[in-house]
């Protein structure tokens, strides 16, 4: 389904759930009940995207921001835990071992 397939009033609709909505599962849920039809969430990601919606951002306070941290230090020590790198690499990997 595209938006051509919807009507004015609901573009208008789908704009004013846009910018009250976080997630495009909710809005998806709302489309399918509201306007009695079946969309998957992909086709939502496109209707919002030929649209050019944006939903609604998730506020993040200041006390909640993550701090950037260094990642060795947030991994607890493990006894009998060994990593080993191979000498050689494989086509296409980073790295690669046991």
């Amino acid at each position: 389904m595209k938006y051509k397939d919807f009507s004015e009033e609901q573009v208008q609709q789908l704009q004013q759930w846009a910018s009250e909505i976080q997630s495009v599962g909710e809005l998806q849920t709302k489309i399918n009940a509201s306007f009695n039809t079946h969309l998957t969430y992909l086709e939502v990601r496109f209707l919002l995207d030929d649209l050019q919606l944006e939903l609604k951002k998730k506020e993040v306070k200041n006390d909640e921001k993550p701090e950037a941290s260094n990642a060795t230090t947030d991994i607890p020590p493990h006894d009998g835990v060994q990593i080993q790198v191979d000498p050689v690499t494989r086509p296409g990997m980073i790295f690669n071992g046991n």
